[in-house]
């Protein structure tokens, strides 16, 4: 497969995106936030350098979910940060990305209500629908099987050789991208990097 779109945070270290644009790759989703009150150590660095690079840019916030703070609390703060700090860019992204992968142990329904509040948090104070990454098993695991968040555009990450299509989690029809190869390599980016492609 040929990437289409990658993301990075600073685990990635330093990035020449001249080189990554150079090499094909016109899109990049920058890792924003943590939880809150942590933001990514080279946010501001990369979402500048990316952009005069020429690329197009868009933000991920990576949530923790925190079992002792009430959920519409817990979703609504990081929401509210995840907007905040990327707003003091500049850019205007053309994806928001909620990457909801982490341990947590509260329930499936408070799970679901969890990821409605950001995403619908994050919508009215942007304009924009948030997308969902995530993999099938995690979603599987802490999502109602009745659950209504297949109307968010799904990111899904599904590494196994071979496959044609990932197999999507329960509630999607479909995918928007797909996270196939967590160990690719670029131009530009020492180490490895995610690849990403779009549904055909």
């Amino acid at each position: 497969m040929t990437p289409q779109i990658i993301d990075i945070s600073s685990n990635n270290g330093v990035v020449d995106f001249h080189k990554v644009f150079a090499s094909g790759i016109k899109k990049v989703i920058i890792r924003a936030s943590l939880g809150y009150g942590d933001m990514d150590e080279h946010f501001t660095t990369y979402t500048t350098n990316a952009k005069n690079a020429g690329m197009s840019v868009s933000f991920y916030h990576v949530a923790y979910i925190h079992p002792e703070v009430a959920v519409l609390n817990d979703s609504t703060s990081q929401a509210n940060y995840f907007v905040e700090n990327y707003k003091k860019t500049g850019v205007t992204p053309e994806y928001l990305v909620l990457d909801i992968e982490t341990p947590t142990t509260i329930g499936k329904a408070a799970c679901e209500l969890w990821i409605k509040t950001f995403c619908d948090t994050v919508k009215v104070h942007t304009g924009i629908d948030v997308i969902i990454y995530s993999y099938k098993p995690w979603l599987d695991t802490h999502l109602p099987a009745t659950h209504k968040l297949g109307i968010h555009r799904l990111w899904i990450a599904n590494y196994n050789a071979g496959l044609k299509t990932p197999t999507l989690p329960v509630g999607w029809k479909t995918y928007f991208m797909w996270q196939y190869n967590d160990k690719g390599s670029m131009a530009g980016i020492t180490g490895n990097v995610d690849l990403s492609i779009f549904h055909p």
